[in-house]
């Protein structure tokens, strides 16, 4: 009954990155970034911290597998529901 209400269908949006910067030894840019890609999340990094270029600038840029994550979560409570719901029909018929 419940499970179905966690069967949502994915809506498209933008991935979501996490981006290190460096200049030297100080970090300029650590956030979370929603972007298309890694070269647009790059793009509002850039935007950000108001440079024209990223000459001289060490990065990193990472995804983020918030979908993946969301699918293992709700599978993951699903099964919890599912062991809920046994536990009650079991103690309801005792």
């Amino acid at each position: 009954m419940l499970r179905h209400a966690l069967q949502t269908p994915l809506i498209a949006m933008d991935h979501t990155f996490k981006l290190i910067a460096s200049r030297g030894s100080e970090i300029i840019f650590d956030d979370r970034v929603e972007a298309k890609s890694p070269r647009d999340a790059r793009k509002v990094m850039k935007d950000r911290l108001g440079l024209k270029s990223l000459t001289g600038i060490v990065y990193s840029i990472t995804e983020i597998p918030v979908e993946l994550i969301r699918e293992i979560v709700d599978a993951r409570v699903a099964e919890l529901l599912d062991a809920i719901e046994l536990n009650e029909s079991l103690h309801a018929h005792n």
